[in-house]
């Protein structure tokens, strides 16, 4: 037989075509990485973009987790830490990935862990509040991370409640913030605070979770925040486990309540323009 009559994309495009399906369905990277030596090499640098680790009973829930080959190390771009992941690991992770551009911190750190995130080239950060800002050390002091540490942030979520504006007021040395969200609300005197003093602010999220087979949905503002009446401002419910799949498409860069938050306030700028 011929193989010369066979029909055979041009290796541009073939390659195109395994990236974007490989981007599109994580769940089958693996499998596209199998399918021949040149597909192998194609796809390496997007198999190790998005690590996550997260442990439940005991076991990793994850397709790609820890250890990363060496090889590898500098080519994670999104990470996430979780569940019951403790600081020894959360830090040594960390140590691994340099080129961390999008974490998702959700477990206990340490003084360790905060210095070496200090020197990532954040630009998309989702963490505990408490956690992030001060950390125990062993001598029971406390040491506390400046918020002003992450200049190059964009978007920035945090999965605990803010009390107080004086706390977080460092959120307005951020030049490039643009998208801010509180997972587990705040009250009027930090949304207002964010609102006038965040420079860069377009988008500012009070992020609340529902238990039921609801999607995504904006809400109606909590009584103690409703004075604030801004259309920067949106109040969304979240499916509480659609915590971690929204952050895997936001890795995607596919739709999630970032857009969502976006949308609505497009149109509300286009039927109420700013004056």
């Amino acid at each position: 037989m011929d193989n010369s009559l066979e029909p055979r994309l041009p290796s541009e495009l073939e390659r195109e075509i395994f990236e974007l399906a490989a981007r599109s369905d994580p769940s089958n990277r693996l499998n596209y990485l199998l399918t021949a030596q040149r597909t192998n090499i194609w796809l390496e640098h997007i198999i190790y973009e998005t690590v996550t680790q997260v442990y439940r009973a005991g076991r990793a829930d994850n397709s790609l987790t820890f250890p990363v080959p060496s090889e590898h190390r500098r080519r994670v771009r999104d990470l996430l830490l979780g569940g019951t992941v403790d600081s020894a690991l959360a830090t040594e992770a960390l140590k691994q990935c340099p080129e961390v551009t999008n974490l998702a911190l959700w477990c206990s750190v340490t003084r360790d862990t905060l210095d070496i995130i200090s020197h990532l080239p954040l630009r998309r950060l989702s963490a505990d509040f408490y956690r992030l800002m001060i950390s125990i050390n062993r001598d029971n002091t406390y040491t506390r991370l400046p918020l002003s540490s992450f200049q190059g942030l964009t978007h920035l979520e945090f999965s605990s409640y803010c009390s107080d504006w004086q706390e977080c007021r460092e959120l307005a040395e951020l030049p490039r913030l643009t998208h801010l969200s509180f997972n587990k609300g705040a009250p009027s005197v930090v949304l207002r605070g964010a609102l006038a003093e965040c420079k860069a602010m377009q988008v500012l999220v009070w992020l609340v979770f529902h238990y039921d087979n609801s999607p995504l949905f904006e809400c109606q503002p909590k009584t103690h925040v409703a004075s604030v009446k801004e259309k920067r401002l949106v109040h969304l419910s979240q499916p509480a486990d659609a915590i971690v799949s929204n952050w895997l498409a936001e890795t995607r860069g596919d739709k999630c309540y970032w857009d969502f938050a976006e949308m609505i306030i497009s149109k509300r700028v286009g039927k109420n323009p700013v004056s």
